[in-house]
């Protein structure tokens, strides 16, 4: 039999717990694990493998994407199965952060040989629904969850690499409880695990595995969703002059934009009333005469009145954020009711813009086939039409409420930082679309002009809406959504072309940093803290009150300057910090009192922990590349700066 512990290279601390908890394991072997933020979807093809693209999680709260993390645990896995079947001989796999008690690694290793496949770490999907229990030592879990330790032999790997399954990969978790179902079905093959499951003895650090999601709530930016799919985006444009606005803008953004009307005849009215049928019946039959695959995402915005403000890849990672949970269709939201009043409180009306606008769309092939399958005359109206599909329910639709990726036009809108925002709802959109009337055009005419007044855009930071959601870590730390990953590009970016960086004179505990104030970054920062971080703290620490940021500050970690930090605490009631990258071995935030890292926390993703006397922690030595992070100071009373 041979051993394997599955690490990644750049987590040796992951490594050095595991050897001191399980340390009665000898004659191991340390299995490099893939990192699956380090493979784009082109290294995944060149490697032999492919994605199951219509894969998404079977948790009905999630039902995410796989996300690169998902592939890289995969692809270790999977790599040890096809090792185990190839050498013929039973393996032992373990990730690096399960402690395994002795006592329960020899109940299951007594039983290698009655059974092709064991599970020793498992956790029960459904707590409805009891394992049936072989005898007093082992059972066999309904759809058991996390694949962190376990026996496999030859017969049992030679089952899992089959059918195909390394072109049409989806998470190993989820993967491995329906082929073995499927092999004991079939007689083929005869699993079980050891009833004491021993997911409850995992270590303090932050998530199940070093090579897989880290099972946060995966609501928004940072679940980090492998991207292996073709995004089409598309306009219809009888007349190209009346849609230069949108053109020049691709072409600022370097997008790639298809006409579907490019040579058609407009029949849809003059739009000045109802019509733009001939929209919906345009897009059917570009779905039957292209090669759309399913699982394609197609964006859409009108020709005649829409501009992108941001680029392609902004808008991809804020429809993967937007489409956690399955709604995988999203259109502008607008605060007119049109074309049908009386239809206004069949809408959310306690949002800002509670109403489905079509003139911009993102959303699966697959999903949009559908509902624009309905019969409609060229000069009806598709608005409606499509308004009346959303209202049936029957489709995984939502609406950009807080004008995320859509903005349409309201008076709320204005050019700050360079770029599209919204007072109201405090948000950098990615597209903008000018309906309405003639007032409205003009306004829209005149915000793209003043978007482009400076040709050396400045780089934005934003912050990503927050629906009072969290993951609680530990019982004093919780983590919420708060900026992109290009987002985290950007401030970096912004941070380094300000230069400057050095520690603040007098600090017992210096650092690399540079001041969000000196960026003139601030004022936002507060804004978004106070009107979306603050409520969810106050909620989570009831009855504690928060009073304002104290600071705010980008840190740099660079081998031939800083490489580390001491431990220490802040001077601050509830502190954030958010990793803005992830390019760097070592230099993890360290909590030693709660045992936790942030190794596994997403880039862009805020820990807030209360800052000054429970959580002291620290950086550990940087190994290699250079780390950014940010970090936000709370008051501790009114007035504290």
């Amino acid at each position: 039999m041979k051993k394997f512990v599955i690490s990644l290279a750049r987590t040796p601390e992951r490594l050095s717990w595991w050897k001191e908890k399980n340390n009665y394991i000898d004659e191991y072997e340390i299995y490099k694990a893939y990192d699956g933020s380090q493979i784009s979807y082109p290294d995944l093809l060149n490697l032999g493998y492919d994605v199951n693209k219509s894969w998404r999680s079977l948790d009905s709260k999630h039902k995410h994407r796989l996300t690169d993390g998902e592939i890289g645990c995969m692809l270790s896995h999977y790599s040890l199965w096809k090792l185990c079947a190839e050498q013929d001989e039973t393996f032992y796999i373990s990730e690096d952060d399960i402690y395994t008690p002795e006592t329960t690694y020899d109940t299951a290793r007594k039983y290698v040989g009655e059974y092709d496949f064991i599970y020793i770490g498992w956790a029960n999907r459904s707590r409805d629904i009891e394992p049936e229990y072989i005898n007093a030592e082992i059972c066999r879990p309904y759809l058991p969850w996390n694949m962190s330790s376990y026996f496999i032999t030859p017969k049992a790997a030679r089952f899992m690499i089959g059918n195909n399954i390394h072109k049409n990969l989806i998470v190993n978790d989820e993967y491995a409880p329906w082929i073995l179902d499927q092999g004991q079905k079939n007689g083929k093959l005869n699993w079980c695990a050891v009833s004491n499951d021993i997911n409850d003895k995992v270590s303090g650090f932050v998530s199940d595995s070093n090579v897989s999601f880290s099972g946060y709530n995966t609501s928004a930016s940072n679940a980090k969703i492998f991207n292996c799919y073709n995004t089409k985006v598309l306009t219809i444009s009888t007349d190209n002059n009346k849609a230069k606005l949108l053109y020049e803008s691709c072409a600022k953004h370097n997008i790639q934009i298809t006409n579907i009307a490019q040579g058609i005849d407009w029949n849809g009215t003059d739009m000045s009333g109802p019509g733009g049928g001939q929209k919906i019946n345009l897009f059917k039959k570009y779905f039957e005469e292209n090669d759309v695959d399913d699982e394609d995402i197609i964006l859409f915005a009108d020709g005649y009145d829409t501009f992108f403000s941001a680029g392609l890849d902004e808008v991809i990672t804020r429809y993967f954020e937007m489409s956690i949970g399955g709604n995988e269709v999203i259109f502008g939201a607008e605060d007119n009711c049109w074309p049908n009043p009386e239809w206004a409180d069949r809408f959310d009306l306690t949002q800002s813009y509670p109403f489905l606008n079509s003139g911009t769309f993102i959303g699966t092939a697959r999903h949009l086939k559908s509902i624009f399958d309905i019969d409609i005359e060229d000069d009806g109206d598709d608005q409606e039409a499509i308004q009346k599909q959303y209202f049936t329910k029957k489709y995984p639709m939502i609406l950009d409420h807080d004008q995320y990726i859509f903005m349409t036009m309201n008076k709320d809108l204005e050019i700050r930082n360079y770029d599209t925002y919204n007072s109201n709802v405090k948000t950098y959109g990615c597209l903008v679309h000018g309906q309405g009337d003639n007032e409205n055009k003009k306004k829209f005419a005149k915000l793209y002009d003043d978007l482009n007044v400076n040709v050396n855009r400045q780089p934005l930071i934003t912050y990503l809406p927050n629906y009072n959601l969290y993951d609680q870590i530990e019982e004093n730390m919780i983590v919420v959504d708060f900026l992109s990953k290009p987002q985290c590009d950007k401030l970096i970016e912004i941070s380094n072309n300000h230069g400057g960086w050095s520690p603040l004179e007098g600090d017992k505990f210096p650092a690399y940093e540079i001041r969000l104030k000196e960026l003139g970054l601030l004022q936002d920062l507060e804004s978004h803290m106070e009107d979306k971080i603050y409520p969810l703290v106050e909620k989570y620490w009831h009855p504690m009150a928060m009073y304002g940021v104290r600071d705010a500050f980008t840190m740099r970690y660079c081998v031939d300057t800083q490489k580390s930090l001491p431990l220490h605490n802040d001077a601050s009631l509830v502190t954030g910090s958010i990793k803005l990258n992830d390019e760097y071995e070592g230099a993890d935030l360290w909590f030693p009192r709660q045992k936790i890292s942030n190794y596994d926390i997403p880039v862009g993703k805020m820990i807030l922990f209360p800052g000054m006397v429970t959580h002291g922690h620290e950086c550990t030595e940087l190994l290699d590349g250079v780390k950014y992070s940010l970090t936000i100071w709370t008051q501790r009373y009114s007035g504290d700066l």
